[in-house]
């Protein structure tokens, strides 16, 4: 306890004033370090009433700085369980891209409507000039049938006439053998006068020339009657052989003009296909020419989306970022008071190791998001935290404390955060969404297990 002096001079120093400077500057160096653990302590141990006084001013500083400590903490705790904000930006990341990709593809749809489009009105400009090319072969064609028929007709004409020459020859042949008939009696007769001149002596001389004269004209009529027999039979031959030719020929007219009816009847069809394929190219056309305009349309819309979209993902990075740098605030405010932690009961005392490994696990997701770079050298080893300390010294110890329940727990948490975030930066993110489980698990079991022991 330290003694006043009755008379004191306001300005001089006495032994009292300096030893109670000494104590609280002694004070002021233990909170700028202050540890518990190494029996530091952040009160004056006199009685005096200055003293006091001191330590009462010195316990409402505290319990300001201690409740502004533990609003910051429980607003780490708070953010720091915000890990949906990962799942936002990777939804929304996700939803750029399918858009951005809905975007190309319409754009991709509507260029290749356009090419069908053109495809199509080529298509129908081409079945018109085939049709037109058809209806003036199919009016040819009929042109073409028309003088078949005629030639038809008209060598069914030559047929007829040909069948009336053969049968006026045979009537030929039937008088010419009537003349050698005629001729063969004459000719007998001639002999029977010659004969009987020849009874008749001189008296019948005459008659014997006239006799001889007329079986040489006899002769001679049989002759050319023969001659004339001959001529008609090469004749009727050759008629014959003609009306066998023109006989096929008008078979192959006939067969012909059965061939060019049938043709006749498929290009009549091939004309009506065509013209069914022009209104299908037709109608398609107008049917493309509205898909192109909804297409567009669509487009249009897509563009608008992806616009919207970009604004939001840009707004949702930019919450995730703000929702980060918030945290970093409120740790660095959480720090400041960091010094002044001292008077804490129950609950409040595990806060800052709870709060210390939620901002861990928060790191590496503002990491896997990109709000902040880090390597995995910021995350302290298991046995550098000031819970690894007491749980490393518990297990020295051999100490049965239920705490030791969350070593593995506790290990896992910087081992794994180490892990996600080395992994990231090097580029092998194959196992992170596996990790970042065992992690979410991990801190759990670890601030479950925290605050049920303590």
């Amino acid at each position: 306890m330290l003694k006043r002096e009755k008379k004191e001079n306001p300005g001089k120093l006495t032994p009292y004033k300096k030893n109670l400077i000494n104590k609280i500057e002694n004070i002021c160096k233990v909170s700028d370090v202050y540890s518990a653990e190494n029996g530091d302590k952040g009160y004056l141990d006199g009685d005096d009433e200055l003293e006091k006084a001191i330590n009462k001013l010195i316990q409402v500083k505290t319990a300001q700085t201690r409740a502004l400590f533990v609003k910051n903490t429980e607003i780490i705790e708070f953010i720091t369980q915000m890990d949906y904000i990962k799942e936002m930006v990777d939804g929304i990341t996700n939803q750029k891209i399918h858009v951005e990709n809905v975007a190309a593809s319409s754009e991709q749809m509507s260029h290749a409507i356009e090419q069908v489009a053109t495809f199509v009105q080529n298509s129908f400009v081409t079945t018109n000039d085939t049709i037109e090319v058809s209806n003036e072969s199919l009016q040819t064609i009929n042109k073409s049938f028309d003088y078949i028929n005629k030639s038809f007709d008209e060598m069914s004409v030559v047929k007829e006439k040909i069948k009336n020459v053969a049968s006026d020859a045979k009537e030929i042949e039937n008088i010419v053998n009537i003349i050698n008939d005629v001729a063969g009696q004459t000719n007998l007769l001639a002999l029977n006068a010659s004969i009987e001149a020849a009874r008749a002596g001189d008296k019948g001389r005459g008659f014997a020339v006239v006799a001889n004269e007329i079986k040489k004209l006899a002769d001679s009529t049989k002759e050319s009657a023969n001659y004339i027999k001959n001529l008609v039979k090469k004749l009727r031959e050759e008629i014959g052989g003609s009306q066998d030719v023109i006989d096929g020929s008008v078979n192959h007219f006939s067969e012909g003009k059965n061939f060019i009816n049938q043709a006749v009847g498929s290009i009549d069809a091939i004309e009506t296909s065509l013209k069914n394929i022009g209104e299908a190219f037709s109608g398609i056309s107008s049917n493309i020419e509205e898909q192109n305009a909804t297409t567009e349309e669509i487009s249009s819309q897509l563009i608008e989306i992806n616009r919207n979209t970009l604004q939001l993902y840009d707004l949702c990075t930019k919450t995730g970022q703000g929702v980060f740098n918030l945290s970093k605030l409120t740790e660095e405010s959480r720090g400041l008071g960091r010094p002044w932690f001292k008077d804490f009961q129950g609950m409040d005392m595990v806060r800052p190791m709870i709060g210390e490994h939620l901002l861990w696990k928060w790191k590496v997701y503002n990491v896997l998001c990109n709000f902040t770079k880090a390597d995995e050298s910021s995350i302290n080893e298991y046995t550098e935290c000031t819970l690894g300390k007491m749980l490393e010294n518990m297990k020295k110890t051999k100490s049965d404390s239920p705490l030791l329940a969350i070593y593995e727990p506790h290990k896992n948490v910087h081992n794994l955060s180490k892990k996600i975030i080395r992994d990231y930066n090097s580029g092998r993110h194959s196992d992170i969404d596996k990790d970042l489980f065992e992690l979410n698990k991990n801190t759990e079991i670890l601030v479950n297990g925290i605050r049920k022991v303590l």
